[in-house]
């Protein structure tokens, strides 16, 4: 992420709108951090591109789903590992 914040207007002049930006786009949904959905949020607030809204939607929300589902489930999956480390 931190390279693609930085290197974003260079990205955008070197890569297809309608190829590679969606693909690096589509790929921070592997971010599983509220605080980095917040920035990204924050970041393509500020420098919108609309041939990629909806990717980012997606990404997003898969960074919402990861987020929820490591708040839901760490404590259950630490404790399973304690208990299966005991036999």
């Amino acid at each position: 992420w931190e390279f693609v914040k930085t290197q974003w207007p260079a990205l955008l002049k070197r890569l297809d709108i309608f190829q590679g930006i969606p693909g690096i786009i589509e790929s921070l949904g592997s971010l599983c951090s509220a605080t980095r959905a917040q920035e990204i949020k924050a970041f393509f607030a500020k420098s919108p591109e609309p041939a990629i809204s909806r990717t980012l939607q997606v990404s997003l929300e898969r960074m919402d789903s990861c987020v929820a589902l490591r708040a839901r489930q760490s404590k259950p999956f630490s404790e399973w590992l304690r208990m299966a480390g005991t036999y």
